[in-house]
């Protein structure tokens, strides 16, 4: 019997696509992970799966899976309207961001409803961040989070923002352009934000594969995988993770000779994310730790905040081999302890 992790990766298979395949899952499995799917924000992809195919579904089931869509759809068209705002209010700064993730891979989805909202992602030139960020605080009302802030380029990339904004390309929203970085760029950032994330939603993992599926034919991979053959490799092995788990179409693409290399830990670890869904990030531990109870109660603290194989091997630059990822996790851990230790003092 699969688990609830290879149940999501299965119904979410080519969910992104106008015409998707059909949904191939009995009717109890499909309901066994609703919940894994609406936590995730993967709700309207999986109505969008039931809707282009027979599966017969409970009433309830069903309106909680559209619903999903309605609201998303609804507050991509609130999300629209912020945008023209934040892009205004910068360009009066003289700055002109470039627009990552988010909005910038959910208008290739087929319909606004299918991509949840969150954060407003800009990318600015270093120098004016905080004083963007200052003047955002005072003046601008909005209400939705605007990050400045991307590990993914300033700690990863192969390139400074100078380079991004020379080979970024514009798109409209409404009548005002904003600038979106070029698909070999974007698809870049997309696997690396997942990566950095132990890739435990498995949206993220669609944004990847519809972005392998709408590139250009001209797209440079060398621009794309970069100079840096450890993060190359991230990016390959991420892309053979959307063809294994979600089959997207990396046909005409380096995946194609590395799909049998993937190392099978990375696959387990995925999966074992998508069983649940649930965020990783957790309350402070000093935080808890005030209100624990006995030696199981912190065990469970400690073991709860044992770190994601993926995101622990990312964090120290480390390569995606075969071998164990003991060693990785251990220094994470012993870090984040340090860091507690040091608060403490």
């Amino acid at each position: 019997m699969l688990t609830s992790g290879a149940l999501v990766a299965t119904a979410l298979r080519g969910s992104w696509r106008s015409s998707p395949p059909p949904l191939d899952l009995p009717q109890i499995e499909f309901e066994q992970i609703v919940p894994m799917l609406m936590r995730s924000g993967a709700g309207a992809l999986g109505w969008w799966k039931v809707k282009h195919s027979s599966l017969p579904l409970s009433r309830r089931l069903w309106n909680q899976l559209r619903n999903a869509h309605r609201i998303y759809a609804l507050k991509s068209a609130i999300r629209e309207r912020q945008l023209v705002e934040i892009l205004s209010f910068c360009r009066t700064l003289g700055i002109d961001p470039i627009l990552i993730k988010g909005w910038a891979i959910a208008r290739h989805y087929p319909d606004t409803g299918l991509r949840p909202v969150g954060d407003v992602d800009l990318c600015v030139p270093p120098s004016r961040s905080q004083e963007l960020k200052a003047a955002i605080a005072a003046h601008l009302s909005v209400d939705c989070a605007i990050d400045l802030e991307h590990s993914e380029i300033s700690k990863f990339g192969q390139c400074n923002y100078d380079d991004l904004n020379e080979h970024a390309i514009k798109a409209s929203i409404g009548e005002v352009l904003v600038k979106i970085p070029c698909p070999e760029d974007h698809l870049r950032i997309l696997c690396l934000h997942a990566l950095k994330h132990g890739v435990w939603r498995p949206l993220w993992l669609c944004d990847v594969a519809a972005a392998i599926e709408i590139r250009p034919t001209n797209f440079d991979w060398n621009r794309c995988l970069g100079k840096n053959q450890t993060h190359a490799q991230w990016i390959v092995f991420t892309l053979a993770l959307a063809a294994r788990l979600l089959q997207a179409d990396v046909s005409g693409t380096p995946v194609v000779k590395k799909l049998s290399s993937l190392p099978k830990w990375m696959v387990t670890a995925v999966l074992e994310q998508w069983n649940s869904c649930l965020s990783p990030v957790l309350p402070p531990f000093t935080e808890q730790l005030k209100d624990s109870r006995g030696v199981r109660t912190v065990w469970n603290l400690v073991k709860s905040r044992w770190p994601n194989p993926i995101q622990a091997t990312v964090d120290f630059d480390g390569e995606f081999a075969a071998g164990s990822r003991l060693p990785f996790q251990i220094r994470h851990c012993t870090q984040r302890a340090w860091n507690v230790v040091k608060t403490a003092i």
